[in-house]
């Protein structure tokens, strides 16, 4: 038996041998690293070790205490800050909401601006027309105050036209006594108004405007004091525009009022002068 046991470890020394892949060691050691002491330290000390004091432990718990603190305070800060941070956000939401509503009143409020230019301009147009109104207006009351001026009545108008008459100016005379007329003249002067301008389309030989005047006088005026000239006047003024019934008539009407001395004689010679020649002599 004592003979059997070198053989059995000789065997498989041999495979290890020639086949050294198939045989695996059990455990591989590591290889060791060799450490390098700091130059800071001491080697002689770097295996010693002492307990701290009571004062270095309490000097470590108030620097402790230190730091907790001061991460408070930071802590603190950096909460302040994120709530900042959100009100913040809250407030570029609200800011965003309220720019959304800013548009809407700004749409608003310049389609506001742009009905009111509209209507500024329409008004401008209805200025502009109201301008024209105005100015016709204006132009109504120039022309009114001007007729108003010309109704407007002056003793030197009525005397003017008298005058022109006794100068021989009748076209300018009857123009005169017209624009006289169209006065508001005095009642008492119609008759004398009438008179004149009658006198001056006689002496114009404007028959037909010469009778209109003077039978207004005739017909409508009799108590005023030119009714017996008119009358008087009238009646040459049928007989030259070959209306002798209506010269007659005129005259006989005449004479019955009683008429002055004067305008009776004239009154009274026109009759016969008719009566015994009703051949129409034409003035010269």
């Amino acid at each position: 038996m004592g003979t059997l046991q070198p053989k059995i470890f000789i065997i498989p020394l041999i495979l290890l041998i020639f086949n050294p892949g198939c045989v695996k060691l059990p455990y591989e050691a590591p290889e060791r690293v060799s450490f390098k002491v700091p130059e800071s330290i001491d080697p002689e000390e770097m295996y010693r070790w002492e307990p701290p004091s009571e004062a270095e432990l309490e000097a470590r718990r108030a620097r402790q205490r230190e730091l907790d603190a001061l991460a408070a305070d930071i802590e603190a800060l950096i909460l302040k800050f994120n709530e900042m941070d959100i009100a913040a956000r809250n407030l570029e939401a609200g800011s965003s909401s309220w720019s959304q509503k800013l548009a809407e009143l700004d749409r608003d409020m310049m389609a506001r601006l742009a009905e009111i230019e509209k209507k500024n301009a329409e008004n401008k147009e209805r200025l502009t027309g109201l301008s024209g109104e105005v100015g016709d207006l204006d132009k109504l009351l120039q022309d009114l105050l001007r007729a108003r001026q010309l109704k407007l009545f002056r003793m030197d108008d009525y005397k003017l036209a008298y005058r022109l008459f006794r100068q021989r100016k009748y076209s300018g005379a009857a123009s005169q006594f017209i624009r006289v007329l169209n006065t508001r003249y005095p009642s008492k002067l119609r008759d004398n108004i009438l008179f004149g301008l009658g006198a001056s389309y006689y002496k114009l030989k404007r028959w037909d405007k010469a009778a209109r005047s003077l039978s207004t006088v005739f017909n409508q005026i009799q108590n005023g004091d030119k009714w017996h000239e008119a009358s008087l006047l009238l009646g040459l003024t049928h007989y030259r525009n070959s209306r002798r019934s209506q010269a007659l008539y005129v005259l006989h009407r005449g004479l019955e009022r009683n008429p002055p001395p004067s305008v009776r004689n004239l009154m009274e010679k026109l009759e016969r002068q008719i009566q015994e020649d009703p051949v129409l002599v034409t003035a010269q």
